[in-house]
């Protein structure tokens, strides 16, 4: 038998803003996100901090850090 160590890091608390507000239809506006070492932003499957986005219609954005 076998003995292992797994050292389980806390989650990252994560924040999220954007640049201008309220988005609106065609324009563009600039999403942020800290508190990780890596981002995931869906729908686009986008990586990095921030992405700038231009939605044409209603859009749910989410990002995992």
């Amino acid at each position: 038998m076998s003995t292992e160590t797994l050292n389980v890091g806390a989650q990252p608390t994560l924040a999220v803003n954007t640049v201008s507000a309220p988005i609106c239809y065609n324009t563009s506006a600039t999403l942020l996100a800290s508190g990780a070492n890596s981002y995931q932003w869906m729908p686009g499957n986008f990586s990095g901090s921030s992405q700038i986005v231009t939605p044409s219609t209603t859009t749910s954005y989410t990002v995992t850090g």
